[in-house]
């Protein structure tokens, strides 16, 4: 067992170490070793387009980059362990659905409350989150015997008596992305793309349980493992953290990986510390007293770093907007070079949209849309429309106008008047000649 700690604080570089180190084995292995980088779900991309870009040939061959869920895939194809249906969100709703509206009876709470929309998309998510942190009904047990009699406790009955149906369906017919990871601890050890593997973690302040006991086995089965820590090296020793602390879920992290090791007296470890450059030092401090109390007054002169207040959200969006073009107008920044964090992305995203444009500033809003949303979706849904409302008024034209229909606005205007006067409504009479 061989583990590597990287811990360090945002820019001290243990990314571009880890980069640097497997795009160097990568060409020294000619294939013969494999690399894996394992990173959050929504950073795989990133990941990839950075790797190729710092490649000498500006590519990752002998290199995959993974989230955990994908890894656990990965390893499954390999090993031919899959043999179930694969459960998708859709899937897993109406197993829900079944399994609550099936015997009502035994939920005497969840039962009211599956016709409300996205209930159930809260239940799915609710057992995802006990799946990850691996509950059994021990756990539920011993909570709902602390609690006295109220309506908290008859949620907690009905949410351990689903959550049991639930994991015993999954168990016998069905394969969810929580259950193929716990397949991945099973089989680990019989995986020769892990045993000949070195390994990077990268890119976590911190793991669930089941992410625990995957790192576990990988450092078991694989050559090497190297894991990242955000988090300043001073703080690897001393007193306990407040959970206040900004670095306390990462301390917590590295203490958790520390003790996996201690349970082997014959794994290697070493700790490799890195410092924030010497431009980043009033970054750093921020991050060390943000939240914190007693706080530092930071004497040096800050550069970089501004403070602006303003009266409304439109006026907070044309300050961006201002300074986006000084900065592409007088400083060589290209629009690409730019980026704008919100804790509140819907708050935001329609003064964007008002606002950007017409500066004639090009601009990406990184945020989930729903599937319905889509034209190409919404244009078969009205097609499936069509034939569900027999070819009404409503169906009809919101088919027509749809972007995939090319008609003349002015003829679709007399058809509708038409229709609308005469009363067309129906296949029947849409298939005579008016």
């Amino acid at each position: 067992m061989a583990l590597r700690l990287f811990v360090g604080e945002t820019d001290s570089g243990k990314t571009d170490q880890v980069y640097d180190e497997m795009i160097t084995m990568s060409e020294l292995a000619s294939g013969k070793k494999h690399m894996l980088l394992i990173v959050p779900e929504q950073a795989t991309l990133d990941a990839q387009k950075t790797l190729v870009a710092k490649h000498p040939r500006h590519c990752i061959s002998g290199i995959e980059v993974l989230s955990f869920q994908r890894l656990a895939y990965r390893v499954g194809d390999t090993l031919g362990i899959a043999g179930k249906t694969l459960l998708t969100d859709v899937g897993k709703h109406m197993l829900i659905r079944q399994l609550v509206e099936g015997s009502k009876e035994d939920f005497p709470f969840l039962s009211k409350y599956m016709h409300k929309k996205g209930y159930i998309s809260e239940l799915a998510s609710l057992l995802t989150e006990f799946s990850r942190y691996t509950l059994d009904s021990d756990d539920f047990e011993r909570v709902y015997l602390t609690m006295d009699q109220s309506v908290l406790k008859i949620k907690i009955h009905d949410l351990k008596d689903l959550y049991s149906s639930y994991s015993k369906a999954l168990e016998e017919r069905y394969l969810s992305g929580e259950s193929v990871m716990e397949r991945l601890v099973l089989k680990c050890n019989e995986s020769d793309l892990l045993k000949d593997a070195h390994i990077y973690i990268d890119g976590f302040y911190g793991f669930t349980p089941i992410q625990y006991r995957i790192i576990r086995k990988l450092i078991e089965t694989a050559l090497d493992v190297t894991i990242t820590i955000s988090m300043p090296p001073n703080l690897c020793r001393g007193g306990v953290l407040d959970e206040s602390h900004l670095f306390y879920e990462s301390r917590l992290t590295y203490e958790n990986i520390k003790n996996i090791m201690l349970e082997d007296p014959t794994a290697i470890v070493e700790d490799v510390f890195m410092t924030a450059k010497e431009t980043m030092v009033a970054k750093s401090f921020f991050k060390e007293n943000f939240y914190q109390y007693p706080y530092k007054v930071f004497e040096q002169q800050v550069k970089g770093v501004s403070i602006n207040r303003c009266s409304s959200y439109r006026q907070e969006v044309a300050y961006l907007r201002d300074n986006i073009l000084k900065l592409v107008r007088e400083e060589g920044y290209r629009f690409n070079d730019i980026t704008v964090l919100t804790g509140n992305t819907s708050m935001y995203k329609q003064l964007l949209r008002e606002v950007f444009p017409v500066a004639g500033i090009s601009y990406y809003v990184d945020d989930k849309q729903p599937v319905v949303t889509n034209e190409g979706v919404g244009f078969v849904l009205a097609l499936v429309r069509l034939y569900v409302k027999n070819f009404d008024y409503n169906s009809v034209f919101e088919y027509l106008k749809s972007d995939f229909i090319d008609l003349d606005n002015s003829v679709l205007d007399h058809m509708e008047n038409y229709v609308v006067r005469y009363g067309v409504r129906g296949l029947s009479q849409w298939r005579k000649p008016w």
